[in-house]
């Protein structure tokens, strides 16, 4: 209706207002009072708009939307991350060796104790014995951490924006 009124008055600005005696101020050059449409002119009237669909058909087309374009989306995105991150943190706790962390602690705080040698053996025993439990341990809390605080948001976000965009 305001598109129809520049047109047809040939202005580039309109100011809609119901407080007249602040539009007053401005000492507009045209004052034009602008009435309710009637029913058979508004353009609503077309069927198909999507606001005379019924809930259910809008509620099913959203749906389909939904899992049909963006579920597949974002499996595929935690999937590859998912891949990605695993495989990584696997390497990583590969390459770690514990015994030489432990050992290394122990030489630089126990330096020069005679019982040295033998807590050093002792620490190796133990250590490779509980290694691949407390590899497994760590793997999967790093896991659940990693996605739950920050790559699960992050992931949300970039398809939310992506699917808005």
């Amino acid at each position: 209706l305001l598109k129809q009124v520049c047109e047809q008055r040939r202005v580039a600005f309109i100011l809609v207002s119901h407080m007249e005696h602040l539009a007053k101020r401005l000492q507009p050059a045209h004052t034009i009072l602008l009435d309710r449409a009637r029913p058979e002119d508004s353009p609503s009237a077309w069927h198909g708009q999507l606001s005379r669909i019924p809930f259910t058909g809008r509620f099913v087309r959203r749906l389909a939307d939904y899992l049909l374009y963006s579920l597949p989306l974002i499996l595929c995105a935690f999937a590859a991350t998912g891949a990605a991150v695993s495989m990584l943190l696997a390497d990583l706790l590969r390459r770690v060796d514990v015994v030489a962390i432990v050992a290394s602690f122990l030489q630089k705080y126990m330096a020069g104790n005679a019982a040295l040698p033998m807590m050093m053996n002792l620490v190796e025993q133990i250590v490779k014995s509980n290694e691949a439990a407390a590899k497994k341990k760590l793997y999967a809390l790093a896991l659940g951490s990693i996605f739950s605080i920050e790559l699960g948001p992050l992931l949300a976000a970039l398809l939310l924006a992506g699917r808005v965009g």
